[in-house]
């Protein structure tokens, strides 16, 4: 960590240099034209190169996103600005120091399908408000519109709400820089979430949508560990279908799918986003409840066994009614990940002898 934050710097400390250098170039009159042209151009090359390097060296979306926060903030002086990505998952994503979701104007420029930058990007009042000055390009700020452009198509949009040290403008060159970032990041967050799916891919069920087995006991580890260092409260549920077999009999282990499909949707309505639910196996299913004591954990059970219950599983005009058991475990009083999946499926073998006893 240290050696990259190292490189970053040194970086960011050379393309400043080389910018100063560019500047100066720029205000000697003895410099013909086409010089200073070149000069510029070798400039952008340059900027470009680094640039890539950096934001392409990793494919996690936060570290890409930490990396262009500094370049903004050491070469643009941007003290805050906001992105909104469209990942190709149908979602937007946020990365910014504040929530928030894209508002008419973003979405309207996320709808479009044109390299238009800045100045033509939007046709909101403030950006129409950009003028151009003789020497560079003064924007009324907060810029609401920058798209992020990769193979033509608009994939996200930054806004530049402040700059630092009371700064007002942007020049000609920052436009030029800014247009570059935005190339290279564009490209390297569409990387990044690309991957971010691959991995997702990876790690869910691909029956439920659930995480799967693999990725649960990678969770779980992780979750424990947490547990015990922070002495913070930590439970498992393992859920299990009462008489599943009966369905797949009587219905086909098509219908016993789609069946599997709905519970996974009501483990997952019941749930917070924190929480982790997984696919066991079969029709073992498993809840990591993070930050949640053995009392807390009891509610959470209760409620997922009243919404099976009310729930009508479909097979065709035919309506099924299912409930399902399910084992608690809490930590502590366990301390281990094995302690805590053991006494989760003792108790659930405990709640499904109930089940049978009260029928």
């Amino acid at each position: 960590m240290e050696k990259h934050e190292s490189e970053l710097t040194n970086k960011i400390e050379l393309l400043t240099q080389i910018r100063a250098s560019i500047s100066e170039v720029g205000l000697q009159n003895n410099y013909c034209e086409m010089k200073r042209e070149l000069e510029k151009q070798m400039f952008y090359l340059k900027i470009r190169d680094i640039l890539s390097a950096q934001l392409h060296s990793t494919l996690n979306v936060e570290s890409i996103y930490e990396n262009m926060r500094k370049l903004m903030v050491n070469l643009l002086e941007v003290e805050i600005f906001h992105i909104f990505f469209y990942a190709g998952d149908e979602q937007f994503h946020y990365l910014g120091i504040a929530d928030g979701v894209p508002d008419d104007t973003i979405k309207t420029v996320l709808s479009q399908n044109r390299d238009e930058f800045i100045v033509n990007a939007m046709k909101s009042p403030a950006a129409s408000g950009m003028r151009n000055a003789e020497c560079g390009i003064i924007p009324q700020f907060p810029i609401p519109g920058i798209p992020m452009i990769v193979d033509s198509r608009v994939k996200g949009v930054m806004t530049i709400e402040k700059l630092m040290n009371q700064r007002q403008t942007f020049d000609v060159e920052d436009v030029e820089l800014l247009k570059i970032l935005m190339n290279e990041a564009a490209i390297a967050l569409a990387n990044g979430y690309a991957y971010r799916q691959l991995e997702d891919v990876a790690m869910k069920d691909g029956l439920t949508g659930l995480y799967n087995y693999r990725y649960f006991q990678e969770r779980l580890n992780k979750e424990v560990e947490r547990s015990i260092h922070h002495a913070s409260p930590l439970s498992l549920l393992m859920v299990d279908v009462n008489k599943f077999k009966i369905v797949n009999d009587a219905y086909g282990h098509r219908q016993g799918d789609e069946t599997l499909k709905d519970l996974a949707n009501i483990l997952r309505s019941n749930v917070r986003s924190v929480d982790v639910p997984a696919r066991y196996g079969g029709d073992e299913f498993v809840i990591i409840l993070p930050e949640t004591d053995a009392k807390r954990a009891a509610i959470v059970a209760e409620r997922i066994k009243k919404s099976v219950v009310s729930h009508q599983f479909h097979k065709d005009d035919e309506s099924v009614q299912l409930t399902v058991s399910i084992g608690i475990a809490s930590l502590p009083p366990v301390m281990t990940k094995e302690e805590l999946i053991d006494a989760a499926d003792r108790a659930l073998y405990r709640d499904k002898q109930k089940v049978k006893r009260d029928a």
